[in-house]
């Protein structure tokens, strides 16, 4: 049987069930006097040390999961319909003057352009909140509603549907004309597509191996899927807080062409951290099915991400492993941790190598681009076309002459797979996807 929290929100409007909230993220309490640094990457836990260096957690590190008062800003969203850019911020009540409960189970409604978050049933079990998205590590920053209340901020996503058609949302009000309207007024895909999430949102999260997190209970089974770039997704919350229609629902699902699913028990607790960019940014790639389950990635395939076949700026990201990426026309790129392999293709790009030795690699030969360093230390590199890319944290160019230049001195990061990652890589490989 799953061990399920249920975060409970009432009171949105027929219309606001439509949008993607991103919250699903009860324990949103805010552990922000934790300083202490920990391993960035995915690993399997005992629930007391870190398997890499031995390493204890804090006590009180771990928030169980708990109610939380969150509230959705969907302004940019309103001033335009059809945005491809749109991003939408989600906050829980926090600060010096946080919505008081018999205030919110009242007759409360947010003041525009808010709204209060949706229901969702949560697998994992407990969380850490690092900080506001954007912000310092340990640093949470807040906003005042205008009606007096404060809220601490929690997270901003930016949504699309893939594969998109429109015929598929026909009728819905407002219209939806592009993939990224399909995400932010529609919750849950048409048959067939997912709901892609750049999830802007410092939190690590633990999904114990058993109920109750006790060795003498029962294994929880984990919904994966994978999509047709051999990534791989964890299930982190569904539609339903009962396990058999959580079963029922994960089979049911209709997922885009070539991608399959997996059931299976955890060996061990399993800790999830947010990939990291320049400028204090942390992310999580997410999906939705067609069924309402939300998962997250936790394992990146050496084929590319299903980001890249948005049309439109989609942003594409990598993990806090050693990846391979793919670029696709105005996607701009932020690689994470690792030393990662970036092929940004054609158009233009923002490219974030992150930390680590990253290179980008090029068709052609050097002479076919111009390279020019910026007074801000970033790098251009300008294509025929005209299309130009813009590099940060990347060290090194690789073109297909065999030609090398290198633009920064970052050293490689001294990357160790951890044991959740080749767990995850063998099940990438196993025969028993469906």
């Amino acid at each position: 049987m799953n061990d399920l929290k249920l975060n409970v929100q009432t009171g949105f409007t027929v219309l606001m069930a439509g949008l993607l909230l991103s919250g699903c993220g009860g324990g949103s309490s805010s552990n922000t006097t934790q300083t202490a640094s920990y391993p960035p990457v995915d690993y399997f836990t005992d629930g007391t040390t870190y398997p890499p260096n031995n390493q204890p957690y804090p006590a009180g590190y771990w928030s169980p999961l708990s109610e939380a008062h969150e509230i959705v800003d969907l302004g940019q969203v309103y001033a335009a319909p059809q945005s491809v850019t749109a991003l939408i911020g989600t906050y829980f009540g926090s600060g010096t003057n946080p919505v008081p409960d018999s205030i919110w189970y009242g007759t409360y409604e947010p003041p525009y352009p808010y709204v209060k978050n949706t229901t969702r049933n949560l697998q994992f079990n407990a969380s850490y909140f690092i900080g506001s998205p954007g912000a310092s590590i340990g640093t949470t920053t807040y906003i005042t509603t205008s009606d007096g209340y404060t809220w601490a901020s929690m997270s901003t996503t930016h949504n699309a549907m893939t594969p998109f058609k429109a015929s598929d949302y026909a009728g819905n009000i407002p219209p939806v004309l592009n993939a990224f309207a399909a995400g932010n007024w529609v919750t849950v895909p048409a048959s067939g597509s997912v709901k892609l999430t750049v999830n802007y949102k410092a939190q690590n999260m633990l999904f114990y191996a058993r109920e109750n997190n006790s060795p003498t209970q029962a294994q929880i089974t984990r919904y994966f899927v994978k999509d047709s770039y051999d990534n791989i997704y964890i299930m982190h919350a569904a539609a339903s807080s009962d396990p058999a229609v959580i079963l029922q629902n994960f089979n049911a699902a209709t997922l885009p062409p070539g991608w399959t699913r997996y059931s299976t028990v955890l060996p061990q607790n399993f800790v999830i951290t947010p990939a990291t960019g320049s400028n204090n940014l942390m992310e999580y790639n997410l999906l939705r099915d067609n069924m309402d389950s939300t998962y997250h990635q936790v394992y990146w395939g050496s084929k590319g991400l299903p980001a890249q076949d948005v049309n439109g700026p989609m942003e594409i990201w990598g993990g806090n492993t050693s990846d391979t990426l793919f670029g696709a026309p105005d996607h701009d790129i932020y690689a994470g941790a690792g030393n990662d392999s970036i092929y940004p293709g054609s158009g233009s790009h923002m490219i974030d190598g992150g930390s680590g030795l990253d290179t980008c690699h090029y068709d052609g030969a050097a002479a076919d681009y111009k390279i020019a360093q910026l007074a801000n230390g970033q790098y251009s590199v300008t294509k025929n076309s005209g299309a130009v890319d813009t590099l940060t944290s990347v060290e090194l160019l690789q073109f297909n002459s065999g030609e090398k230049i290198t633009i920064g001195t970052a050293a490689p990061d001294a990357y160790v797979e951890s044991t959740a990652t080749a767990w995850l890589r063998n099940m990438q490989q196993s025969a028993k996807w469906y």
